[in-house]
Formats: C-alpha cells, structure tokens, sequence
C-alpha cells in the first residue's frame, strides 16, 4: 500500500496560531504504508522514523514552510541528540502544542528556530551542550521531569515564559546570548544557574521558584528583572550584576 498524506488536523483558532491562516491546520506530510497518519502524529512510530521525518523536513524545506510544521505532534520520544540540521534554517521546527514524553537535543547543532510553546512534555527535556542558532521557545509548556540546559549555548532569543516546570532544572554553564524571557515561569523543584552567562536581558518578572532557587555565580551583562517574582529559599550571594538587578515586589 502506498503512502498518503496523514489525516491529522489541529484547532489552531487561538491566540498561539495567529500566523497559521484559518481555524484548523492539516498536516501536510505523508503518513507511511498507509497507516493513516505521519510519524510525528503516530504514536507507534520509531524514535529512527521521527528523527528522519524532521532531518528530512529541514533538509527539504526551503521555501515551503508548511514541510516544517509538526502541530500536536504526539511522540514517546522525541531523539534529535547529536544532531546537526542542514538546510536554510529560515522556517522553525514547529512542534506547538506537541505531546511528548522525553526530549532530547543533547549536543545537538540546531540551525533552524525551535517552537515548543504550549507543548506538554511527561518525562524529561535533555538538551545539554546543544547549540541553538535560532529562537528556542518553549513558553506556556509543561515539563513534568527534568529539565538539563547545562553547557547550551543560545545564540539568539530564548523563551519559557509562562512554563511550568515540576521537575529540577538546571542552566549550569549555560551561555545565554540574546536574553531570556522566563516571565510568568513556574519551577516547582530546585533550579540551578550556578556559572549561567546571561549576555542580554533576563526576564524573570512574576515568574515562581517554590524549590530551592540557586543562583550562584551567574553573570547578567544587561539588566535583570525579577520584579514580582516569588522564592521559596533562594541564592544569589555571589551573582553578579553589571547593569541592573531589579526585585521590586518580590516575595521570599
């Protein structure tokens, strides 16, 4: 039986698909042997026939952004680790409101904007000493493991804003380029940036530490905000503040 294009569709009327035309999206890739949908929303599918599905996209996709859409993908195991995409690297791997289980970009090389935003990820979110070219955004997501950024180096725009994480999370070592959007961030376990180089803004307004928040050591090169935010127990003895550290309204 030959291949056919997968029957999933998505309800993209809200605000987080404002540049997705009309109310409901159709994925556009082909769904293998006639199984009726594509790897990506096919939760039977391999970790190899995922990871090849999104290769290939980013391979191909030049001037047709749609072959990069993966809305509510639904995956065990998402696996681009050691990964490095090839391509233009204009469109984003768009995994908008993705129901995944592990995560892992671990030393990955990733030339393309990543969007995760909304998604809800039930194990961990591994992306240890990757490189992010592009945008990585994973905001108003839920992350229920653990979550690794240690030694990431973001080269441009990073945004968790309005994420809940209930697992530990750490920025050990991260190298933050472009700034980083955390407002609104719930972390409800410990959350480490011992070492984290934050070279833009950090945006940490209204965002929640109910664990232990260690903050030793960071660097914040341009102003830092933590205005409105609340702390269970936190560190920050030996960050330091070039520009401006802002707490005002905060809660310990």
């Amino acid at each position: 039986m030959g291949d056919t294009q997968c029957a999933y569709t998505h309800d993209t009327s809200g605000e987080r698909f404002e540049d997705i035309p009309g109310e409901r999206w159709s994925c556009p890739h082909e769904a293998p042997d006639g199984r009726g949908r594509c790897p990506l929303h096919d939760p039977a599918s391999t970790r190899q026939q995922i990871r090849s599905t999104i290769r290939d996209a980013c391979q191909q996709a030049l001037d047709r952004p749609r072959q990069m859409q993966f809305l509510g993908a639904e995956c065990d195991l998402l696996d681009l680790g050691h990964l490095a995409t090839s391509g233009d690297g204009t469109f984003p791997i768009d995994l908008r409101d993705a129901t995944l289980d592990t995560v892992t970009f671990e030393r990955a090389s990733v030339r393309h904007p990543v969007l995760l935003d909304g998604a809800d990820i039930g194990g961990s979110l591994v992306c240890e000493r990757t490189v992010f070219e592009r945008e990585f955004s994973i905001s108003g997501a839920v992350v229920r493991g653990e979550t690794n950024f240690e030694f990431a180096e973001f080269r441009s725009w990073f945004d968790v804003a309005d994420t809940r994480f209930h697992g530990e999370v750490s920025y050990n070592g991260a190298l933050l380029r472009r700034g980083i959007n955390a407002q609104g961030a719930t972390f409800q376990d410990r959350s480490t940036f011992s070492n984290t180089n934050f070279d833009e803004l950090a945006n940490f307004r209204e965002a929640t530490f109910v664990g232990y928040a260690n903050f030793s050591g960071p660097e914040f090169h341009l102003d830092a905000r933590f205005d409105g935010s609340t702390f269970g127990t936190a560190f920050f003895e030996t960050a330091r503040f070039h520009q401006v550290g802002m707490f005002r309204s905060v809660t310990f």
